[in-house]
């Protein structure tokens, strides 16, 4: 960080001392530092004071008193710097440079408390250059800075900051940082080093343990084994901006505290600070950077700084990134610029109308009117403004089950035998479905062949149909009435023709010539025939086919999908009280067309079903009456139940199920029986109810009003922090003034006060 002359160490009179002066969010440190050698030597620390956002004034007083602290530590060989660095919160800085707002605070500060603003720096650039130095290696850590209501996450890779984010504080401190990551550049594998800072460590241990309690799966954070947590010095920040400050005037490499005894002169661990091989060092006077020796600056035209003009004076790597690339969009050391220069340019830039007095009247008409806008303007102030303030608790919980019974025939509540009207109400849908067929079945053709029947007896007429038996008990049948001729005797038979035909399908039937056959039930002395040609045709195939699981499993599915539906369009007729009993829905089938009976040959079926999906539909205001009744005895003192925060999740106590037994077909296997739940919506229904209660604690909203009325954010945030379960508060303004003005309502009853849950 070269500052050129300004920060020249005085000729003669030994190292030039320097202050360091951190602003946290509700915190001020100081310090006063010099370089000797490549130390930084950290001379005294302040006290670190407290500080209300949006009050200028408790800013002042806070930092005065930890100047004030750290100049009494010094000897009276040391005369009191007035060069200061600025550590700042990141909140503080837009896109690199100071917001114009906290310009004008840091304007009034550095007028009142004497001090000459040299530059600043942000805490976590300055944490990461300080850890780099005091490790020797480049840091890869994320950095968590806590304070009242929120915490600042800073993803650290290689030494170099990818950026920082303010994440409001719930419950859980790793959900809380795993949201800030979210909001950075995304990395492929997070560091697994977490380092908490605050001016309060004692009070960073719970913090601490309540980050190692995190389940960093459930929150989609990769790393690559459970983070080391670590809690960094209370004086760190004030430390690390001195560091920062002293690389800038001497090339300072470490930093020495005040209670360290190593020689200044030969600092035992000095870490080389390499800077970028490409940059070119140019020195630059005080005036070059909107620094002015010997006058007043206020008294001068000054010319706004350009991001061109600021010379970098630390080398703190930038938490200003190129999310296109991944690389810095700054060079690698932050800017840090001249901030008395950019506030002199705001206070320059101001002009006080001269107006001519031409005549007293015109003064006199000027001055009422100015009077009157001061007049409206105060009342304005006073009167119009209007605020909610919400108190955000972690509420206790409150779970329990309920049986209760909806009767769409009922019109009041039965709060005795626990039973709550209900109604009915459906929605026609229409649909159709193909699925594939899992059934089988065996088809093929028949085998025929022509007989000779040999008969001894009297003629006789055999009729179509007529059962031959041949070999292995195969059937088959005459194909036409046949006459059989008389035969004289067993070595005379009459012989006569027929043709028949296999009594099933297969090739089995194909039999060979000079088989034998029985005829019907004659005995084989008067009948007797066998074929003289072998029989031919018979086959045997199995094919794809419908059985009766398949027709059930496809309704079922079909029902399913209209019953969706059907549900979807009845919920956009519900008014918002209204909460469909999702178990009770039931579709009511006005036609129901399948394109194939069960057993026929096809690979798919087909399903067209239209009727109507009924359902049971509840008033959540009715059974929120018998919650809240059976709750109320167990609520715990000082708590609430609320109607609003109870929630219910509805389950029909099942019936005995009906069971369908599918028919079976020859060579088809049995399918088990499908058990199928019919529920008249019609007729009352049986519900038991899983209930969640929030309680939240009991508050008087007009007392609280009162008592936080004309308060800044900050003190009411005090006052509130005494109710059971307090996490933080929220503030919503009618009319939103600046941070430097902003205080709740004066009327209290300008002010709604509410509690809700963080869940």
């Amino acid at each position: 960080m070269a500052l050129g002359n300004f920060f020249k160490k005085q000729e003669g009179n030994g190292p030039e001392h320097f202050w360091s002066l951190v602003i946290g969010k509700t915190w001020v440190q100081a310090a006063i530092w010099r370089v000797v050698g490549e130390a930084t030597e950290v001379v005294s620390e302040g006290s670190t004071a407290n500080w209300q956002d949006g009050n200028d004034e408790s800013l002042l007083e806070a930092a005065d008193g930890s100047l004030s602290a750290a100049a009494a530590a010094i000897g009276d060989d040391v005369s009191e710097p007035n060069k200061v660095v600025f550590g700042l919160s990141p909140s503080w800085i837009q896109e690199g440079t100071i917001v114009q707002e906290r310009l004008g605070i840091l304007k009034k500060l550095s007028n009142e408390l004497e001090l000459t603003p040299a530059g600043f720096v942000v805490i976590p650039e300055a944490i990461t250059h300080y850890l780099k130095s005091k490790e020797g290696a480049p840091l890869n850590a994320i950095l968590v800075g806590l304070a009242e209501d929120a915490i600042d996450v800073t993803l650290v890779q290689n030494g170099r900051g990818l950026g920082t984010v303010e994440v409001a504080q719930s419950i859980s401190l790793g959900s809380d940082i795993a949201e800030g990551l979210s909001r950075l550049p995304s990395v492929s594998q997070y560091p697994s080093r977490i380092l908490l800072y605050n001016h309060k460590v004692g009070n960073l241990e719970d913090a601490r343990q309540n980050i190692l309690d995190t389940n960093w799966e459930s929150v989609k954070v990769p790393f690559l084994h459970t983070p080391k947590v670590e809690i960094l010095a209370e004086d760190v920040a004030v430390t690390a901006v001195s560091l920062a400050g002293g690389a800038e005037v001497g090339e300072a490499k470490s930093v020495v505290l005040p209670d360290s005894s190593q020689d200044l002169d030969e600092p035992e661990e000095t870490q080389e600070i390499r800077e970028p091989e490409d940059e070119v060092k140019t020195e630059v006077s005080a005036e070059e950077i909107g620094f002015v020796r010997d006058r007043d600056v206020a008294e001068q035209e000054v010319v706004p700084v350009q991001e061109t003009q600021l010379q970098e004076i630390t080398p703190v790597r930038s938490a200003v990134v190129d999310y296109a690339t991944g690389e810095p969009s700054l060079p690698e050391r932050a800017k840090v610029g001249s901030l008395f220069s950019a506030l002199s340019s705001i206070f320059s830039s101001i002009r006080i109308p001269n107006f001519g007095l031409r005549s007293a009247g015109m003064l006199s008409v000027f001055s009422i009117g100015f009077v009157l806008l001061l007049l409206i303007g105060g009342l304005f102030y006073w009167y119009y403004p209007t605020s909610k303030v919400t108190i955000i608790v972690a509420p206790k919980k409150l779970e329990k089950t309920l049986k209760l019974t909806v009767d769409p025939k009922l019109t009041v509540v039965n709060q005795a035998d626990k039973v709550v009207p209900g109604v009915t109400k459906d929605a026609k849908v229409t649909g159709d479905k193909t699925a594939s067929t899992t059934g089988e079945r065996i088809v093929g053709d028949r085998a025929k062949g022509q007989i000779t029947i040999g008969h001894v007896g009297g003629s006789a007429l055999l009729k179509t149909g007529t059962i031959l038996t041949g070999p292995n008990g195969l059937k088959f049948t005459l194909d036409n009435d046949t006459t059989v001729a008389s035969g004289s005797g067993v070595f005379t038979p009459s012989k006569t023709q027929a043709a028949i035909s296999a009594a099933d399908i297969g090739a089995q039937y194909n039999l060979a010539s000079l088989s034998k056959f029985s005829v019907g039930s004659f005995s084989k002395d008067s009948f007797e025939a066998q074929n003289d040609n072998a029989f031919s045709g018979g086959t045997s195939r199995s094919v794809s086919a419908v059985s009766e699981e398949d027709r059930l499993n496809l309704e079922k599915e079909l029902t399913v999908e209209l019953l969706t539906r059907g549900l979807e369009d009845l919920k956009s007729s519900l008014t918002e009280r209204e909460v469909i009993i999702q178990d009770s829905a039931t579709l009511i089938a006005d036609t129901r067309e399948f394109s194939h009976k069960a057993g026929d040959e096809t690979s798919t079926l087909k399903l067209a079903l239209a009727g109507r999906a009924a359902v049971m539909v509840v008033s959540q205001d009715a059974v929120n009456v018998l919650v809240m009744s059976d709750l109320e005895k167990d609520v715990s003192q000082g708590y609430a139940l609320k109607a609003d925060q109870i929630n219910v999740t509805y389950t029909v106590v099942k019936v005995q199920p009906k069971t369908k037994v599918p028919k079976t077909t020859q060579k088809q296997a049995a399918t088990p029986p499908v058990a199928e739940t019919k529920i008249d919506p019609n007729n009352p229904v049986d519900l038991e109810v899983q209930i969640v209660a929030n309680l939240l604690p009991k508050i008087d909203s007009d007392k609280i009003a009162r008592a936080i009325s004309g308060k800044s954010e900050g003190s009411a945030r005090e006052s509130l922090a005494t109710t059971p379960g307090y996490l933080h508060t929220k503030f919503f303004y009618s009319f939103k003034f600046p941070d430097s003005i902003r205080t709740l309502p004066r009327i209290a009853k300008n002010i709604i006060v509410e509690v809700a849950s963080d869940q």
